[in-house]
């Protein structure tokens, strides 16, 4: 199949930049590249392994703190915390994030935790608040009403202007 979105160049531009940081350390950078390395074994697909690694290149430049050795203790939770109040904070971008993009980053800390074997089900990982949830709850999903999209003949006026 080919890859459309060039998701396997994106994939190793998103590697690159991480191992030429100069805000990562470079415990944070080998993390990465054994982060990338697990996915992949895993059957990840390149444009999964993508939205990971990318996630945590944000996480990684926005903090000073090593991810590489995480376990179960209160430092390790406090930083997992921080990440997440960062992440519900929107402090990643000069804008608030969507819920979906919340969700991604939650998810690349899911993996991530599974990534140190931590837990086999990492939202009941001890690191996590109670209730983590890495998914958007249907309730909170902005769903496009059908009376709101253009007709064919809108579109169509439009495209002859």
């Amino acid at each position: 199949m080919k890859d459309l979105h060039q998701y396997k160049q994106r994939l190793e531009t998103a590697s690159r930049k991480i191992q030429n940081s100069s805000t990562i350390c470079e415990e944070n950078k080998k993390l990465a590249e054994q982060f990338k390395d697990w996915n992949a074994l895993r059957s990840t697909s390149t444009s999964r392994q993508y939205r990971y690694l990318s996630s945590l290149k944000q996480i990684l430049e926005h903090n000073d703190f090593r991810l590489d050795n995480l376990k179960e203790d209160e430092e390790s939770k406090r930083k997992i915390h921080k990440v997440l109040g960062q992440i519900e904070n929107s402090e990643y971008y000069s804008k608030d994030c969507s819920a979906k993009t919340k969700m991604e980053y939650k998810s690349a800390i899911k993996r991530l935790l599974e990534f140190h074997e931590l837990s086999s089900k990492p939202e009941e990982s001890p690191l996590l608040p109670q209730g983590f949830k890495a998914y958007v709850p249907e309730k909170d999903k902005k769903r496009t009403d059908p009376n709101d999209l253009p007709t064919p003949r809108t579109m169509l006026k439009h495209l002859l202007r």
